[in-house]
């Protein structure tokens, strides 16, 4: 979500047939990174205000993962007013994914209306922004055995 005089940003308008594309993070889109506690493979992925979606698998640090075909499509919401944008995105984890604990890295790429961007997340590990740094994925998602004993 992003809060404030959201007239001043670039949003792109809502797509009449949102998909899959490349290249969302060259504009105003918010993204997710997700590992498995303690692996090195990750996932990142792309939501555009426009409602359009990316999914990547990658192997180590920036190395994409081939064999890993795109996630299914996410279903995409978007809420837009004059001081706020929000966007709340659904999607199913891999089977992989089911019962492990993950890091998940949350990150925004906002673009100025003047084509400047900047870019914001929970943590960025070193001066550069660099969003794929597995340090910067400070959020941890339990894994449901963990739930389970916190019933318990």
């Amino acid at each position: 979500m992003l809060e404030g005089p959201i007239a001043d940003l670039a949003v792109p308008d809502v797509a009449s047939a949102p998909g899959r594309r490349d290249f969302l993070w060259k504009h105003t889109c918010f993204e997710a990174f997700l590992a498995v506690e303690g692996k090195t493979a990750y996932e990142e992925l792309n939501f555009s205000p426009s409602g359009d979606w990316a999914h990547y698998a990658f192997r180590s640090y920036r190395e994409r993962d081939p064999g890993r075909a795109p996630g299914r499509a996410p279903e995409v919401r978007i809420e837009r007013n004059g001081s706020r944008l929000a966007l709340e995105a659904r999607f199913a984890l891999d089977s992989e994914r089911d019962g492990e604990a993950l890091q998940v890295g949350l990150c925004a790429v906002v673009e100025e209306k003047d084509g400047r961007l900047s870019y914001w997340a929970l943590h960025h590990p070193s001066p550069q922004p660099d969003f794929h740094d597995a340090s910067g994925f400070r959020l941890r998602l339990a894994s449901p055995k963990e739930k389970s004993r916190e019933i318990a």
